[in-house]
């Protein structure tokens, strides 16, 4: 009788688990290529384990929907939507509003982008990637020894002129300010705002950084 009841407790928190990793449909929108907005059902990704949650503050990472968004049909099945199918789409998930727009990464190359800064002469968008680092186990439990998670930025800037600059979190500090300084080359008050910034640099406030900038720029 011990063997079997141990046998369904552990049922039980394996299914527990799978419960809450599961995939869920949530109800939105997307704007096609001719700016038409379609209601639609949207599947969801997995959520990431819950020792990566902090990472997100408090909100659940979608940072596979950088690639595509698929969408259910009334039979059941589903199609997938990249950036290069539609401009962009949205909706709410544990009272937490999302939305995402098709922006370029590269020159060469687009991804559904959050916008952090939607001001009239300059718009930021970003995404994130989490390293899950080496301090947890697959299931949770605390590892010794091991790296803390970490955040991956990459971020679009926008003006509204369509003139892009691309930047990500693992450049250097020098190349940060050079590639700034000339994306924003004709504002010498951007030149000494950018130096300004960059003089106390921290690796952990790098995304605050940036969006200053931007937010600043918007401002002026």
């Amino acid at each position: 009788m011990r063997i079997r009841s141990r046998h369904i407790v552990l049922f039980a928190i394996l299914l527990a688990g799978t419960a809450s990793h599961a995939q869920k449909t949530v109800e939105g929108f997307y704007v096609d290529l001719n700016n038409d907005s379609i209601p639609a059902t949207f599947k969801l990704p997995k959520r990431i384990p819950a020792y990566l949650a902090d990472q997100f503050d408090g909100r659940t990472d979608f940072s596979l929907l950088k690639e595509e968004i698929e969408v259910v049909n009334k039979a059941g099945g589903t199609q997938r939507l990249t950036p290069r199918d539609i401009k962009g789409f949205g909706f709410t998930y544990n009272s937490n509003a999302y939305k995402l727009l098709a922006k370029p990464v590269s020159p060469y190359q687009k991804k559904f982008l959050t916008p952090e800064v939607t001001g009239k002469k300059l718009k930021m968008y970003q995404y994130t990637i989490v390293h899950p680092g080496t301090a947890y186990h697959w299931d949770g439990f605390p590892a010794k020894g091991g790296s803390s998670p970490w955040k991956e930025y990459y971020w679009t800037f926008e003006k509204h002129d369509r003139t892009y600059l691309f930047l990500n979190s693992n450049m250097r500090k020098k190349e940060l300010v050079k590639m700034l300084k000339d994306f924003f080359k004709d504002d010498p008050q951007m030149h000494e705002l950018v130096e300004s910034k960059f003089k106390g640099f921290i690796l952990s406030g790098r995304h605050e950084l940036i969006k200053s900038i931007a937010e600043a720029y918007n401002e002026g």
